[in-house]
């Protein structure tokens, strides 16, 4: 039976301890592969807590990939693959204060207009009323008022170092990742630091993308004039079996919240990807960690850099999907030796991203407002998912349909039985005001098996008449 001191959590919650010591015994090897694990009642008797404690910790360890279940059988240990090379830690340098972002002052409308429909469920817009504006003006105003001459001095070629640190500490506190200020380089615009990465690696890099997945990255590869390959995904993620049999040496893709299919990547194949890495020179892994924030059940899924242990990883993110899309300020972090290559063969490039805006997101994380915004949006998100599921459940769709993957982002996928082709259905919901895509839109090889899959975006549905709106979507399936 698992014994662990329920007494020495340090501030952890029961569960998150509880977590945290099983996934501890795996990774040392304590407890073996296809172990079975104690029932939850059994283990929650023996370490004298709630049932739904220990359901917690093993539904979270569960949608890791550390353990795997089987119905009326129980919880097992997932096998495990030989990890590569330990490297030492080092912490995010420095704390954020008020006091430190006056100091380092001191020394130095709304985009286009929505088609009106009178549904989309296409486009992933957020919602615009719930921008904490109150707050973000109060600090512009402070942003003014601390040194206004510095706004207008030229930003280091990285982006602004107090908000390298406002970040690095961000992630640690919140997502375990371990990351130097000296690591993140600032952009204005995803797509600007994707090209910044195309020029700093090799010319003959052939790039790797998820089938189905994002469409636009595909295409900004291909404007570049690199080679790109579709791996297709099973239901762990990204095929490493696939992948080992292209010539990709850079693979991009979104572990913790896989689009369009919503999957999280499980840690056994996440260390196959980083085996695959580690095997030849050059060889990398973008990790998009786009809309990973928004999970609505246990703890966030931990991100593959923060296990790099070769230094194979970089990270990409934004403050789109989280705060604004007109707030355009994104990162990456790029491992220690590739942030080497870069201050030399980069230096060229000035930071892109507005000062202002800079000094004010550094405000905005620093003093815990972004953290604060961030759960309220989880609630609200989650709340909107809600309205969505149960309009569906009530409506006429409920008897030729299933919903696919709760959990996490702002959209799920909501599968149709019915013979009437993706394309038509699509074309016809247009005609009625309904803007719709499906999975087999984000296909780039065989769409077998990934027709009739209709992606649902909640994130701005408030103004939507459901009931009607689901009504017609029906119609035009039935027609």
């Amino acid at each position: 039976m698992l014994t662990y001191d329920m007494d020495n959590r340090e501030g952890l919650s029961r569960y998150e301890y509880l977590y945290q010591c099983i996934k501890k015994d795996i990774l040392e090897g304590r407890l073996a592969a296809d172990e079975k694990l104690p029932s939850k009642r059994a283990l929650a008797e023996h370490l004298k807590l709630a049932v739904i404690t220990v359901e917690n910790a093993y539904q979270q360890l569960l949608m890791e990939g550390y353990l795997y279940s089987q119905e009326r059988k129980g919880f097992f240990v997932s096998p495990m693959i030989e990890s590569v090379v330990t490297k030492p830690s080092h912490r995010a340098e420095s704390k954020n204060s008020v006091e430190n972002i006056q100091k380092d002052m001191q020394k130095t409308a709304i985009g286009k207009g929505k088609k009106h429909w009178i549904a989309d469920f296409k486009n992933n817009y957020v919602n615009r009323n719930k921008f904490p504006y109150a707050t973000w003006s109060k600090l512009m105003r402070r942003t003014l008022s601390i040194n206004a001459p510095c706004l207008l001095e030229a930003v280091p070629f990285r982006g602004l170092r107090i908000l390298r640190e406002a970040i690095a500490a961000f992630l640690y506190q919140q997502r375990g990742m371990e990351v130097r200020p000296e690591q993140i380089v600032i952009g204005s615009g995803i797509e600007a630091l994707y090209v910044q990465l195309f020029q700093m690696l090799a010319n003959d890099t052939v790039y790797g993308m998820e089938d189905p997945g994002y469409q636009k990255t595909a295409k900004l590869i291909a404007k570049n004039g690199y080679e790109c390959n579709y791996i297709p995904i099973d239901e762990k993620g990204l095929s490493v079996e696939h992948l080992k049999k292209t010539d990709t040496s850079v693979v991009i893709l979104a572990p913790s919240h896989q689009f369009p299919t919503g999957l999280v990547m499980p840690i056994s194949r996440r260390r196959e990807l980083q085996q695959w890495a580690s095997q030849k020179k050059n060889r990398y892994i973008i990790e998009d960690d786009y809309d990973s924030e928004f999970r609505y059940t246990g703890k966030l899924i931990p991100t593959i850099f923060s296990r790099d242990e070769q230094e194979r990883v970089i990270y990409m993110n934004s403050f789109y999907k989280s705060l604004s899309p007109a707030i355009r300020i994104c990162y990456m972090i790029l491992p220690e030796s590739l942030m080497r290559h870069y201050e030399k063969s980069m230096r060229c490039y000035s930071c892109s991203a507005s000062t202002f805006e800079q000094y004010n997101l550094a405000l905005f994380i620093s003093e815990g407002y972004f953290e604060r915004h961030i759960n309220r949006m989880k609630k609200y998100y989650r709340n909107q998912r809600n309205i969505l599921v149960e309009a569906i459940r009530r409506s006429p769709l409920a008897d030729i349909s299933t919903i696919y993957e709760l959990n996490a982002g702002t959209h799920f996928i909501l599968c149709l039985n019915t013979e009437v082709s993706d394309k038509e259905i699509a074309k016809k919901a247009k005609e009625q005001g309904i803007n719709v895509s499906f999975l087999s839109d984000y296909c780039n090889g065989t769409v077998e098996n990934r027709e009739h899959l209709l992606i649902l975006n909640y994130a701005d549905i408030e103004d939507i008449d459901l009931d009607v709106v689901l009504q017609i979507l029906k119609e035009v399936i039935s027609q």
